[in-house]
């Protein structure tokens, strides 16, 4: 019950945590009862403060380190070219003249720590470093200073993650047969002052071949209804990649998936480029229609997205070196009439002839393989390995939250803790809420990529023991 509690006296937690593998009662008595314990347990430390000089609860502070009363014993007998007493305190010498540093016993290195560090203004290890080698030592000094900083909750939510980017690129396999695998996605707002306000992108991952259909809304109910018409006019796919919107993670749409025996792949959350072939179509949707609607005119968006669309399946795709409709039909699609003469004259003189779809796709899919390795060793050649998770480990995931009015400067760059709760391919992770510390109001559960994951309370390579994980989630609920 009391670490349950939204707000708590944190030695009242700390003696809940120390005595939770244990079975006790509780009995109360009042403060006229306890007189003999609460002169017991009154600390060594206080009761020095009140009796002593500032110098003698120093000695007696180091006094109770068994390896800094090792020290002293060995000094007692010969000289150190590193340590020396002055009125009974231990110090490190330094290469100065006449410059010592204080020893720190290993029980107040965590006080000197958070000194330092969080009281500063959670400066990187250099700084805090400098500020503490100035005036102390203690053993380990760097791995300890760069272990708290690491395990600093504030800096884990607040602080962006530096260096390269973890995880490589993992491109999806292309079939060589069109309708193999389609990649969906919603564009937009593109104009709130019409009805139709997105367009639901449908990219064939073998040709390139593309169909923008205008919706009102990004609801599953529209998003079936298009898909239905798109599987009526061309194919039904093996395969459909969509991101983790709500139209295509709802029941609705996970049914009608299963009724047409469709695997359905969601890319992680955060990581657009697990959807590329749709994203890229995306970036040339908006410039495209910027430039050929005249709303003075009376032409809107809507009315020109069939011109976007034929200019993107009868131009030359960068990837397989062909247009996309003669990879799916054979031959260009005639489209709206934009040159009289060359319908009219050129076409009759010379007609397009029909290409030999078997040469003209295993062309197209060689090149598609060669600039799929090429993105390959260009995307990795800036990125490292990412961090292996295990089942159970605590995490931070990126925070993606829009705050609306409100200056993202400020706000925490991750969130969480999130618990792994399974390890997936390709450094991607099904992450769900810490039993007891639900971060919303309904139970969280997704797949993250490695790039928007941090370690939560880690110490070194070995992630944290259970109580001491449970300590970290009493420290955040203060945050």
């Amino acid at each position: 019950m009391t670490l349950n509690r939204k707000e708590m006296n944190p030695r009242i937690a700390r003696w809940a945590l120390e005595f939770q593998d244990y079975d006790y009662v509780l009995e109360h008595r009042p403060g006229g009862r306890m007189q003999h314990v609460d002169a017991l347990s009154r600390s060594l430390q206080v009761m020095a403060i009140e009796s002593n000089s500032f110098e003698e609860n120093l000695v007696i502070c180091q006094n109770r380190d068994p390896k800094l009363v090792k020290l002293k014993e060995e000094l007692q007998g010969k000289q150190s070219k590193m340590f020396e007493m002055r009125n009974g305190i231990l110090y490190r010498k330094t290469n100065e003249d006449d410059n010592v540093l204080f020893c720190v016993p290993e029980a107040m290195e965590g006080h000197v720590l958070y000194r330092y560090h969080d009281e500063v203004g959670h400066v990187g290890i250099d700084k805090t470093m400098e500020l503490i080698s100035g005036s102390y030592w203690f053993p380990k000094i760097r791995e300890k200073v760069a272990d708290h900083i690491r395990n600093c909750l504030k800096c884990i939510a607040y602080s962006d993650k530096h260096g390269r980017e973890e995880g490589f690129l993992n491109p999806i396999p292309k079939s060589d047969w069109p309708f193999d695998v389609l990649h969906i996605d919603h564009y937009g707002p593109v104009d709130n002052g019409r009805s139709l306000k997105h367009v639901l992108v449908v990219v064939d991952a073998s040709t390139k071949f593309v169909r923008l259909y205008p919706t009102k809304t990004t609801r599953t109910k529209e998003v079936v209804q298009h898909l239905r018409d798109y599987f009526r006019s061309y194919s039904r796919p093996r395969c459909i990649v969509s991101d983790r919107g709500t139209a295509f993670t709802s029941g609705e749409f996970r049914e009608f998936l299963s009724e047409h025996g469709i695997r359905h792949v969601r890319v992680a959350t955060g990581s657009p480029q697990a959807n590329g072939q749709v994203e890229r179509v995306n970036r040339s949707i908006g410039p495209m229609l910027a430039k050929l609607v005249r709303p003075g005119e009376g032409i809107y968006w809507d009315m020109v997205l069939d011109r976007v669309e034929y200019a993107l399946n009868n131009t030359v795709h960068r990837t397989i070196g062909e247009r996309p409709s003669v990879m799916l039909f054979g031959l260009g699609q005639r489209g709206p009439v934009m040159d009289s003469l060359r319908e009219c004259v050129l076409d009759s003189i010379q007609p397009e002839t029909r290409t030999n779809h078997d040469v003209v796709r295993g062309r197209a899919a060689q090149r598609q393989r060669l600039v799929q390795d090429y993105n390959k060793r260009y995307f990795d050649k800036g990125r490292r390995p990412g961090t292996r998770y295990l089942e159970g480990d605590y995490v931070m995931i990126r925070n993606f939250d829009s705050h609306t009015g409100i200056s993202r400067k400020l706000v925490p760059k991750f969130r969480g803790p999130y618990r792994v709760a399974k390890v997936l391919r390709n450094d991607r992770y099904l992450l769900e809420d810490v039993e007891g510390f639900q971060q919303s109001r309904n139970p969280y559960k997704g797949v993250w990529a490695v790039s928007n994951i941090r370690p939560w309370f880690k110490c070194g390579s070995q992630v944290r023991s259970s109580r001491d994980q449970v300590i970290s989630l009493v420290r955040m609920a203060e945050l």
